[in-house]
């Protein structure tokens, strides 16, 4: 199996306190590796099927007080993690990243006429990012602001409204009180770069099925 040594760092990942480095989970026509490919961990789990049991790799990344360490396991399910039934929705991995089709989102009960894809990336940012209208509804709800074409502002004290998510057959929430940044900045942003941020692996326990392929998704259970 090869392993990639980078020739340069982003500033971002060279100044995260802890960070080694990036695993690469996406599908293989994303391998970057030069002068040749060389197999990968996806390449020996998607195509030579080296796991223990199940074709699935998992992420744990549950934020809540006393919480777990943070995981990622191959090989199997852990349902106790999961509050409930895993809801399941198809994956696209054209581009070779893991990426749904046709999310629909809801705020207070409303629904925001539009619809999107989305890539869950476990080495996202902090940031939710979406496409400019979803932010622009989502953000009508509350008492806010624009700071940039992209971006919002919000009351430091203001109780932000849960942002739902329809994903197959199931739906999934961001919950409003982590969607807003420490410093009273929304991290909903409107940039049209689809990715679900690390606020989704932190408050839902998700399930990487690469023979379907297909991602398998739930609240934390308490």
């Amino acid at each position: 199996m090869g392993v990639g040594v980078a020739t340069s760092v982003g500033k971002n990942i060279k100044d995260w306190a802890g960070m080694d480095g990036i695993l690469g989970l996406g599908f293989r026509e994303l391998n970057s590796a030069t002068p040749w490919k060389m197999a990968t961990l996806m390449y020996w789990l998607e195509i030579e099927k080296q796991t223990p049991t199940e074709d699935v790799f998992t992420v744990d990344f549950n934020i809540k007080a006393g919480a777990r360490t943070p995981t990622i396991e191959i090989g199997k399910i852990d349902r106790s993690k999961a509050a409930g039934n895993l809801g399941h929705v198809p994956v696209n991995n054209s581009t070779g990243f893991w990426t749904v089709d046709n999310i629909a989102f809801e705020v207070n009960g409303v629904a925001i006429n539009h619809t999107q894809s989305m890539i869950f990336d476990t080495g996202g940012s902090g940031e939710v990012t979406v496409d400019l209208p979803v932010a622009e509804e989502y953000y009508a709800q509350v008492d806010s602001h624009k700071t940039s074409n992209t971006t919002f502002s919000v009351k430091c004290d203001a109780a932000l409204p849960d942002l739902k998510l329809y994903l197959g057959n199931s739906t999934a929430s961001y919950p409003g009180s982590i969607l807003k940044a420490g410093y009273c900045d929304g991290v909903l942003v409107g940039s049209g770069a689809h990715n679900v941020g690390a606020m989704f692996f932190q408050s839902h326990y998700v399930v990487f099925k690469y023979d379907e392929p297909a991602i398998l998704y739930a609240p934390f259970a308490d």
